[in-house]
């Protein structure tokens, strides 16, 4: 209920706010897991998931677009 309750408040204070979330999702993670999460969906329908880690000595980006081989139109093959 907690997680519900945060995530309309994110959603009501982002609207209009462009870029910004508007649903801020639950993320499941091991009890022994130290990591922070935050996972949220924006306005465009993006959706995101932050990774903190205060151990790690870098920092990394990585993006998943759910394309590939056959995404390909017939007359374009390689576009993906």
């Amino acid at each position: 209920a907690l997680a519900a309750a945060t995530s309309a408040a994110a959603a009501r204070r982002a609207k209009g706010t462009p870029g910004k979330a508007v649903q801020v999702d639950v993320v499941e993670k091991s009890p022994l897991d130290n990591r922070n999460y935050k996972a949220s969906t924006l306005r465009n329908g993006l959706r995101v998931l932050c990774c903190s880690d205060t151990a790690a000595d870098r920092a990394a980006a990585a993006l998943d677009v759910h394309v590939g081989y056959f995404s390909d139109p017939e007359d374009l093959p390689g576009l993906a």
